[in-house]
């Protein structure tokens, strides 16, 4: 498959900016948990929690500007 040059440099500085950020992505994983020890479960746990607090708020919030119910029981009255 022939690849013009212009696509070829644009491919190999998105395999070279895809490799950095896995090098960068990689050290980061590690000196976190270098640095937390043994509360890097907590941490990461609070943090994951919070996390899907805040999405699961976003997508009530989402739902009820389109006039979606988020309530299962109010869905099945509605539906029958």
């Amino acid at each position: 498959m022939y690849r013009h040059a212009k696509d070829m440099k644009s491919w190999l500085i998105d395999r070279a900016l895809l490799l950095l950020t896995s090098v960068v992505l990689a050290g980061v994983a590690w000196a976190t948990i270098h640095y937390l020890g043994d509360s890097y479960f907590s941490v990461s746990t609070t943090v994951l929690i919070v996390v899907l607090f805040a999405e699961n708020w976003r997508l009530h919030k989402l739902l009820r500007e389109h006039g979606i119910s988020t309530r299962w029981r109010k869905r099945a009255k509605d539906n029958s």
